[in-house]
């Protein structure tokens, strides 16, 4: 409600691109032209329109439910029963796909039905919402309820299986009991048609090279589109590159270079008392690398997986103090390596080991063989 009085709109991505939770209110309606959009780290914008893009639906999570409800006897279950046992039936075609023309592999592309999803979801969707009703008369409060997150899972699902373009892959991985995945390997299209309805879009990064790239990926094509792009605000002068040849940090080499990779920041961090920083492209390097930084005086402060807000900025503020003398192991991509400003003597100097590659993966493969 606020939104409609609001002349500033502050938000993730989600509310703007994400197909299942965007303000609708806001864009769904016919014309939303009077509105400016400000993309900030708009580098991260790929990844999260691959990612909206690209649901799934785990076999295992669908026959866990088909369990949990068969042993009710009330009819709202049995309803919510037979519409899972709809669902079931097309990962046993899916099984049986697999076994019959695709024995040994772990994953296979395979084509869907989209009318055969819809019709199944809408059967689900129907027993569903009986089930709400019948929560709201017994006052029950179930938190993350299993069936509820199964309903946003296949509505997303469905959502997606309606485009039949050649960007949107569907593959089956026999992993885990059994994923379906559509794997979406270009969201210009889509990015490009939410763009369209703004008076004008602004989408700013530090990271925005090659530029080409990214209007192409993320939908800028044919719009009217002006560059912009600056200088450092910073005296190169002041700024020292080092490059350290003779490490390999190539994944099938690293075993055998995490001490020199420790001995190189030992040696450097000796130079010049400070907080320094260290960037590595996975938490698994980092961890390595640690083991062999047992002689470094610095105070140590390693990133975790999943740290929060409150996490985070305490460990800044140890980097604000006076007393320097950190040295903080980080992920690249992270909380600490984006969208943070280490001003004054917050950081003396910072190491990047290796470019942050993605693994190796069959969704990645598809995305080369797609483009």
């Amino acid at each position: 409600d606020f939104s409609y009085h609001c002349q500033v709109v502050v938000g993730d991505y989600n509310y703007v691109f994400d197909p299942s939770v965007f303000l609708r209110r806001l864009f769904q309606r016919r014309d939303y032209s009077d509105w400016v959009l400000i993309i900030d780290e708009t580098h991260n914008l790929y990844d999260r329109g691959l990612n909206y893009l690209s649901p799934s639906l785990k076999y295992e999570t669908v026959l866990t439910q088909i369990e949990q409800t068969g042993k009710f006897k009330n009819k709202v279950y049995q309803n919510i029963f037979k519409a899972l046992l709809e669902v079931a039936e097309h990962f046993r075609a899916l099984n049986e796909e697999g076994a019959i023309q695709f024995s040994g592999r772990q994953y296979f592309q395979t084509q869907l039905n989209p009318q055969a999803w819809i019709e199944a979801f809408e059967m689900y969707e129907s027993t569903f919402i009986k089930y709400l009703i019948h929560k709201v008369r017994k006052k029950q409060l179930i938190i993350d309820d299993p069936l509820e997150q199964l309903y946003y899972a296949l509505r997303r699902f469905v959502q997606i299986a309606r485009y039949q373009e050649r960007a949107f892959v569907p593959f089956y991985d026999a992993n885990e009991g059994g994923v379906l995945k559509i794997q979406c390997c270009d969201p210009s299209g889509y990015l490009e048609q939410r763009l369209q309805g703004f008076h004008s879009v602004l989408a700013m990064s530090a990271t925005l090279d090659p530029m080409p790239f990214y209007e192409d990926v993320l939908g800028f094509s044919n719009l009217a589109v002006q560059r912009l792009q600056l200088d450092s605000p910073f005296p190169a002068e002041n700024r020292k590159v080092i490059i350290v040849p003779g490490i390999s940090t190539r994944f099938k080499d690293r075993k055998n270079n995490y001490q020199k990779i420790a001995e190189v920041i030992e040696k450097t961090i000796a130079v010049k008392r400070g907080n320094y920083l260290a960037f590595f492209p996975s938490f698994d390097f980092l961890q390595n690398v640690n083991l062999f930084l047992g002689r470094v005086k610095l105070n140590k402060i390693l990133q975790k997986p999943g740290m929060s807000e409150q996490e985070r900025d305490d460990i800044l503020n140890h980097l604000k103090q006076k007393e320097t003398g950190h040295l903080l192991l980080a992920v690249m991509g992270g909380v600490f390596s984006e969208g943070v400003d280490y001003s004054g003597q917050m950081a003396e100097g910072v190491f990047v080991v290796s470019p942050a590659l993605p693994q190796i993966s069959f969704e990645r493969e598809l995305l080369k063989e797609y483009y």
